[in-house]
């Protein structure tokens, strides 16, 4: 599959930033058979908004006043809400051999063997009987139900599923707990994506949230997973799994 880059990504104030210095380094050292991948997350509760949403005053204004870190994704997508979920970043060269293609292409086969991390750590090591599968596009399809007005709604990463990302059916009904978003460099490009681990606790409740389930309250009867140590062995499995 080539082999993961060997980078340091250490906590970042701003891990948007971060990636953008990573995309740049790409664009100079990484080779044609590397590629960068790592899961983290947020050291405090935080909102980051997709690049579309960068003119929206009304969230971003929401956000200072209830003093909750706000940044901008440059990977577009739409708003999500970092508190109790983990996120990754995947760069590697848009000539990739196994991850490379057109947008979609590469996103899908991105998303495709991140989907096969979770779900084999969270068979073989938690235990879970409970899969992430792989959604299809539906412009339409709107994945939590809610009473806010559509277009609040919509402003949420997690309202809808576009094709490939995860979802978990839970009690007759379709959660996306998956999202993701891509951009394209030069030569190379940038996936960002948010996994919906455990329950938020955000205490001041932002207009745009919407009514979600974690993982943990679907497989593991809502008790909350430590998610440094999840990190750390999702990091440990990702090594294994792709430097073939």
């Amino acid at each position: 599959m080539g082999k993961i880059k060997k980078t340091e990504f250490k906590t970042f104030p701003n891990p948007m930033f971060r990636d953008l210095c990573l995309l740049e380094f790409a664009e100079e050292h990484l080779n044609f058979d590397e590629f960068i991948f790592f899961f983290y997350t947020w050291d405090k509760p935080s909102a980051s908004l997709g690049r579309s949403q960068r003119k929206s005053q009304d969230l971003i204004q929401e956000c200072i006043l209830k003093d909750i870190p706000v940044t901008i994704r440059p990977s577009g997508g739409k708003a999500v809400i970092h508190d109790g979920d983990i996120c990754f970043t995947f760069i590697a060269r848009q000539s990739h051999k196994h991850f490379g293609g057109n947008l979609q292409e590469s996103y899908a086969k991105v998303l495709d063997y991140i989907l096969k991390i979770l779900n084999e750590h969270f068979t073989q090591s938690l235990g879970w009987k409970g899969k992430i599968e792989a959604s299809e596009y539906n412009k339409d399809s709107l994945i939590a139900s809610t009473n806010k007005p559509i277009n609040i709604y919509k402003q949420n990463c997690f309202s809808q599923a576009l094709g490939s990302e995860g979802i978990i059916k839970h009690q007759g009904e379709n959660h996306k707990v998956l999202g993701s978003a891509q951009m394209i460099y030069a030569n190379c490009f940038l996936q960002q994506g948010s996994i919906l681990i455990n329950k938020k606790n955000l205490h001041n409740k932002l207009s745009f949230d919407i009514q979600s389930i974690s993982m943990t309250e679907a497989f593991n009867s809502g008790e909350n997973l430590n998610l440094d140590s999840l990190i750390e062995a999702l990091n440990k499995k990702s090594q294994n799994s792709f430097n073939a």
